[in-house]
């Protein structure tokens, strides 16, 4: 007989999620003149891999994902979205749409719980590929990773410090507009911390970076 305490110890560790998992994040460049990209990769277990795609509005995209192991797939998260898209375990290994969202798109892979459990392995490539011209010309959307090292180096020459003294927030704010911020803050020494802003238009494209203290420069 399981006394009631073990019971529920043993429940417990059950429901912990897998210490040993890895999550990696991968910002998707395509090389200069190239409109697709194929990067193969391996997940154990309880790991993800997730791929970050940055599109402009109205462009075609496609992506197809080629496991090794049968309880392996791919979810699809469309930018700014909670729940995915794409369902690899319902809708397949291939996604398409031919009038993506100006944003981050997200490639995760993954294992089937039932894998996962038993510790499995799957090898895969995933391939990306946009087409066509953004909607109102210019160019797709840039990452996250892009954004951010634009903030952070114009915030350093503003402030006439390196990029090494220059810290934001972890992650973007969403106006109603559409458009994008990020707060920072700079290390000025024995002046303080000072304050920003990184300010973007609905393209991801840096507008302004405006001081948020009242002895900012």
């Amino acid at each position: 007989m399981v006394r009631v305490g073990t019971a529920i110890f043993i429940a417990a560790i059950a429901a912990i999620p897998a210490a040993s998992a890895k999550d990696s994040s991968t910002n998707v460049q395509f090389d200069k003149g190239k409109t697709s990209k194929s990067i193969t990769a391996t997940i154990k277990g309880y790991d993800t891999a997730t791929y970050v795609l940055g599109v402009g509005n109205g462009q075609a995209m496609s992506v197809q994902f080629s496991p090794s192991n049968g309880a392996c797939y791919m979810n699809v998260i469309e930018p700014h979205a909670s729940s995915a898209v794409h369902m690899g375990d319902v809708a397949g290994n291939e996604y398409s749409t031919g009038a993506t969202k100006a944003g981050e798109y997200k490639i995760e892979a993954f294992m089937m719980r039932s894998a996962a459990r038993r510790n499995e392995t799957c090898k895969f490539t995933v391939t990306m590929e946009v087409t066509g011209t953004p909607q109102g010309g210019g160019s797709a959307m840039p990452t996250e990773d892009a954004m951010r090292k634009e903030c952070i180096g114009s915030a350093a020459g503003m402030y006439g410090t390196k990029p090494d003294y220059v810290q934001l927030a972890p992650e973007r704010g969403h106006n109603s507009d559409g458009t994008f911020y990020w707060n920072g803050e700079v290390d000025k020494g024995s002046e303080g911390m000072k304050e920003f802003q990184c300010q973007f238009d609905k393209s991801g494209k840096l507008t302004n970076v405006m001081a948020t203290t009242s002895d900012g420069e």
